[in-house]
């Protein structure tokens, strides 16, 4: 009896045990989906890339969005990680905080009719980002848009097939504007304009927003929303889009379904950070010149309950970040000192890059380097890495390039004319000197589908340990004694 009383007793602690540990780590608002004894090494490891992604990319940071829980989560295990490497930081502390007016975004649009609500995104999404409208009236599909003269339009919502009907990517923002004005003047209470895209397999092709004034609204509607429009006609999309194929068709049909529509937008103030630590250099002289290695870590969220984890973008630079400050910090024989900088808000248009080059604890004159790695863990795709270096600069192209040669399975090229689309560029503006990493766009990007297992770590790890190189290389090294 006594035994089993121990045995439940010890039980109970540990149950107890592993309660405290779970709301300690609560209410550090660390929550994460992975082991918590796991601890890295000083070496750049595919393990350590991979504890490190599927903390940033897990489902309980919800794709850090900026400005959102998930994203204070993101950055505090980002913090955490540099206090226990032992990284310094300025007055004020390894955050350095801004806000900013966040863009307009789309927020519980609807589209309904009979039986059918549509779902956001999939059914339908908005065409220009307007002001909040709604509108209800029954439907005339219109074969061709520029002549309905004569037609009783008021009260209605005016359908087309999107874009011309022999080639749907041709239709032009002022057309779209035109359209809309003109079916405005006519008493139409919106437009509906019905994806026919040859790839899209009767969903939705998402294309940019345009924005702008139109006074009505512009709904996209996939060929499955039609199909549903078009079965109170007794026909399907395609067999409309037969009929129709005649450019001297006028063909014009009600459609008698009342149709709902709302298009709400929202635009909140949004609060970010951007994570700082550095490695002081072991120069007297040369300490007061820096390395700044950078990626960011927000990502977009959920949207339409999908979440999106950003795996690849950019939870894979971010653990390219502290590998690397984990590596050098190992060594910490730098001349030069090393920033390490976490970027906020970079999905929102590179607003905490921008905000850091705007606020610099440093004087950037004396800034040697500046690397970014955006999207660098995807090697096994294209087996080679571009690195933007901005202006174009043949010295360091030249270095890095040598340094690929002892670095096998890393093949590093510079392409012309990149897009200049990440937090490089507020340094590139201030003419510093650049090297930004990336293993390129694929067909996860921006998708729910980027997500941990798509991830080549030990591809990462390879361009980890040329990166390190780099740095090494520009910050200079103390000889050991």
């Amino acid at each position: 009896m006594k035994e089993q009383i121990i045995k439940i007793f010890i039980l109970v602690v540990v149950i107890f045990g592993a309660i405290f540990a779970a709301w300690q780590l609560k209410n550090r608002n660390i929550v994460i989906d992975a082991p918590l004894n796991y601890r890295t090494v000083v070496h750049i490891t595919a393990e350590d890339i991979h504890y490190h992604i599927s903390v940033l990319a897990s489902d309980s940071l919800e794709g850090r969005k900026a400005g959102t829980v998930g994203e204070i989560k993101a950055a505090r295990y980002i913090k955490r990680k540099f206090k226990e490497l032992g990284l310094k930081y300025f007055p004020g502390g390894y955050d350095q905080l801004f806000s900013y007016q966040g863009r307009r975004e789309f927020q519980d649009c609807s589209l309904t009719f009979g039986s059918f609500t549509g779902i956001f995104e999939d059914d339908f999404r908005p065409g220009i980002v307007a002001d909040s409208m709604n509108a209800s009236g029954e439907v005339t599909f219109f074969c061709n848009m520029y002549n309905y003269k004569g037609i009783d339009v008021k009260n209605q919502w005016i359908m087309m097939f999107e874009g011309d009907r022999f080639n749907p990517n041709t239709q032009h923002a002022e057309d779209l504007f035109a359209i809309c004005r003109n079916a405005q003047k006519n008493g139409a209470v919106g437009v509906l304009s019905i994806n026919i895209d040859s790839v899209s397999n009767g969903t939705l092709v998402p294309r940019s927003y345009l924005l702008g004034s139109t006074g009505i609204p512009l709904i996209r509607i996939s060929r499955k929303t039609a199909d549903s429009l078009f079965k109170y006609i007794g026909m399907t999309t395609f067999e409309v889009l037969n009929k129709t194929q005649d450019t001297t068709n006028h063909w014009y049909t009600r459609i008698p379904v009342k149709v709902g529509g709302a298009i709400c937008m929202k635009q909140d103030s949004v609060h970010s950070r951007n994570v700082v630590a550095y490695l002081e250099g072991n120069d007297p002289e040369l300490k007061d010149e820096y390395i700044i290695v950078g990626a960011h870590y927000d990502h977009m969220g959920v949207r339409s309950s999908r979440m999106y984890r950003g795996a690849d973008d950019n939870a894979s630079g971010v653990a390219g970040l502290l590998e690397l400050a984990e590596k050098l910090v190992s060594e910490n024989r730098l001349k030069r000192t090393v920033l390490f900088v976490a970027f906020g808000a970079e999905e929102q248009g590179l607003l905490g890059s921008n905000y850091f080059c705007e606020h610099m604890p440093i004087n950037y004159k004396k800034i040697t380097l500046m690397v970014n790695m955006d999207m660098i863990g995807r090697l096994d795709l294209t087996e080679q890495v571009c690195v933007n270096t901005g202006f174009p600069d043949p010295a360091l192209e030249e270095l890095i390039a040598d340094l690929g040669k002892s670095h096998p399975g890393v093949n590093p090229v510079f392409p012309p004319n990149q897009p200049r689309n990440t937090d490089y560029v507020p340094f590139y503006d201030r003419l510093v000197s650049v090297a930004s990493f990336t293993t390129g766009i694929h067909k996860q990007y921006h998708t729910v589908d980027d997500t941990l297992d798509t991830i080549d770590c030990y591809g990462e790890k390879l361009l980890l340990e040329l990166i390190a190189d780099l740095i090494v290389e520009k910050a200079g090294i103390v000889p050991r004694k």
